[in-house]
């Protein structure tokens, strides 16, 4: 054997090692769905289900990937001005009555024991008017005791920020909640993943999501990755999440491709989970070449209530293909034409969701004015198409393009075991989502659940025998017995290398494989991906025990009207079709 092979082997033995050791047992990832959540007024919201406080109150929250703390609307300040207050109720995602709960108010975000970042007296998306109190916070099968609350004491919308309509879990760098799962041994990583899930125009383009924490569900991905450093928070991209599109293409009916933004440059742009639409970016030239490239006209941009700012048009004039996002020039993403195109929604005065049929609403949100030079965001229903997952453990994220599916198959990120002693909480699920977990420092297609067959936690006599337990043993047996043929077949390829040095080497399959963010703009070079539709394999309605959306087929739909009286509560107000 050559001497410059010995540190190659001895690498891979060293990872074949570490992968041995990071195949943790009993660990968990705690999975919410992304569904339409029923709260006490009996209307629904669609957000992750939480139940705050004794008795408890269901909230509908949404991640928040730049504040690291938990924010939820107070009863006595649910600053809506502009509408009732059982829509407002609704659009909140439930309000929060520290008078009717077990709550302990607190002084400060300090007394309180959150992080201050997200209230100091800086520019940027910060809460600086704000009151705090700690409860309880119930989940699946997670609670959390004395947990800190934060209640905005303004209507949270700076222009470095998007409309917070309803209450958040702050996931951002030093967040609050991903600690306290953490430092409860419900989670290995401090990660999360996100896939918002389905709110098409058609009944086939609905589908619950999932929030998972500590890992991510490799049943709900497909094809080859796009992962990348976590830049520092900034101004222009406050999730660290910087990406280039390098392309915006219509995918037409009749098989015809354009693009939008040749032959102008790509566009910067920043991945925002928590944001309303798909992607913002400026009317003049991109806008106007989607318009003129799809030989459609809008009717002005949609301000309902608990909407997404998205252009209006008239059904028989609207976009009928398509579209492709392109990141850095190779990673593609495609959204069809039911997820591109929905019915406007609006929140009326009694707090129910109506949707309006005599329009229709393209999720695209073009920028003009003061806010044409802004960077272009990426929002959450990107993700319905897409996947992502962010480990703050490895400063980096991840991309996948989203299978649609109810099926799930959850994998735990992280390094360390837990103590065997302790217990630890099997998979926390709910809702139709359940899955078993296996972990992976790099996980890969291969990686498969084992189902964990336990009602309770690891039953406590299971490590507490004095001296080495039997599985303990039988664990180490197998180890070896990896090690000795992980180095036999070493040696075996060592020697079919040498024989067939020239040969071309077989490609191996690395749909879910993590690829390290490096110096290639963050792309996997395994292969170049092909363009997926999330929307070709065959689709399932959301499960019967789910709160559908509220639109029976004997609602009248009602016209919404383009301005609310607060316009400056969304965007700039426009004239009806004009830019």
């Amino acid at each position: 054997m050559d001497a410059q092979m010995l540190p190659s082997l001895i690498v891979i033995w060293l990872t074949f090692a570490q992968s041995i050791h990071s195949e943790c047992v009993n660990e968990s990832v705690v999975a919410l769905p992304v569904t339409e959540v029923v709260l006490s007024n009996e209307h629904t919201v669609r957000g992750v289900p939480i139940s705050v406080g004794t008795p408890p109150t269901n909230i509908s929250f949404l991640p928040e990937a730049v504040y690291n703390d938990t924010w939820i609307y107070n009863s006595t300040e649910d600053f809506c001005n502009w509408t009732t207050p059982a829509a407002c109720f609704t659009l909140r995602g439930g309000l929060y009555d520290t008078n009717s709960s077990t709550a302990t108010l607190k002084d400060d975000v300090q007394d309180a024991g959150a992080d201050a970042s997200d209230t100091e007296r800086a520019t940027g998306p910060n809460i600086w008017y704000n009151s705090w109190a700690t409860d309880d916070l119930s989940f699946g099968e997670v609670k959390l005791t004395d947990y800190p609350l934060g209640m905005p004491g303004f209507d949270i919308f700076t222009p470095y920020n998007s409309p917070k309509d309803q209450a958040q879990i702050g996931l951002g760098s030093n967040s609050t909640f991903l600690t306290a799962l953490k430092e409860a041994g419900k989670i290995l990583s401090r990660s999360y993943s996100w896939w918002f899930g389905l709110v098409g125009a058609i009944a086939d383009a609905q589908m619950d999501g999932l929030l998972a924490f500590g890992g991510y569900d490799t049943a709900k991905v497909t094809g080859n990755n796009y992962t990348k450093a976590l830049a520092p928070s900034s101004m222009s991209c406050t999730s660290g999440m910087n990406v280039i599109v390098s392309d915006l293409v219509l995918n037409f009916p009749n098989g015809t491709d354009a693009s939008i933004i040749s032959p102008y440059s790509g566009l910067s742009s920043c991945i925002r989970p928590d944001f309303p639409g798909i992607f913002t970016f400026p009317w003049d030239p991109y806008y106007n070449s989607f318009e003129a490239l799809t030989a459609t006209t809008n009717i002005g941009r949609e301000q309902g209530t608990g909407g997404y700012g998205g252009m209006l048009y008239w059904p028989g004039e609207v976009y009928f293909g398509d579209l492709t996002i392109e990141i850095d020039s190779f990673f593609k993403i495609r959204i069809p034409n039911e997820l591109l195109v929905i019915h406007p929604s609006n929140i009326v005065d009694n707090g129910r969701t109506q949707y309006n049929d005599t329009v229709r609403e393209v999720l695209l949100d073009p920028t003009v004015g003061v806010n044409k030079g802004d960077t272009s965001i990426l929002g959450r229903h990107f993700f319905q198409a897409a996947y992502l997952l962010v480990n703050y453990d490895s400063d980096s994220f991840t991309i996948w393009q989203a299978n649609a599916t109810t099926e799930s198959s959850l994998v735990s990120l992280g390094n360390e075991c837990p103590d065997p002693g302790s217990k630890v909480a099997k998979n926390d699920t709910s809702g139709s989502n359940t899955a078993h977990s296996t972990s992976s420092s790099l996980p890969s297609a291969t990686d498969e659940g084992t189902p964990d067959t336990s009602d309770d936690a690891i039953p406590e006599n299971s490590s507490e025998s004095n001296g080495i337990s039997s599985e303990a043993i039988a664990g180490i047996a197998v180890a070896a017995a990896f090690v000795s043929g992980g180095l036999v077949v070493l040696a075996v390829l060592y020697i079919l290398r040498r024989r067939k040095r020239q040969a071309t080497l077989a490609s191996a399959d690395s749909s879910t494989q993590l690829t390290p963010a490096n110096q290639s703009n963050g792309y996997d070079f395994s292969g170049q991906p092909p363009v997926y539709e999330p929307m070709s394999q065959e689709m399932q309605e959301m499960g019967g025990d789910a709160q559908a959306r509220e639109m029976s087929a004997d609602q009248k739909p009602i016209e919404l009207s383009i301005q609310k009286s607060n316009a400056s509560h969304r965007t700039t107000a426009y004239e009806l079709g004009s830019p």
